[in-house]
C-alpha cells in the first residue's frame, strides 16, 4: 500500500513539474509600435530568424501582419 501511494505521489509530483514548467515558460510582450515579429524575435531570442515561433504559439494571429500597436503576446 505504502509503495502503491509513493509511485502515485512521485507520478503526480512528475506531471505537476512537466506542466508547470511549460506553462511558466512563457513571457508576455505588448506590442509597440513599429514592431514586427522579427524584429520581437530578435529582442527576445537574439535573432530575427525565430519569428515563426511567436506565430505559431498566438493563435489570434493569422500572420506577422497581424499584430497592432497595444496587442499582447505570448512569447515561447
Amino acid at each position: 500500500m505504502l509503495k502503491k501511494y509513493l509511485f502515485l505521489l512521485t507520478y503526480t509530483l512528475m506531471l505537476t513539474a512537466l506542466f508547470t514548467s511549460s506553462f511558466a515558460a512563457s513571457v508576455y510582450y505588448r506590442v509597440r509600435s513599429g514592431d514586427d515579429l522579427k524584429a520581437i524575435s530578435g529582442k527576445f531570442y537574439g535573432n530575427n530568424s525565430n519569428w515563426k515561433k511567436i506565430l505559431e504559439s498566438n493563435e489570434q494571429l493569422r500572420s506577422g501582419n497581424d499584430l497592432q500597436e497595444g496587442d499582447i503576446i505570448s512569447i515561447p
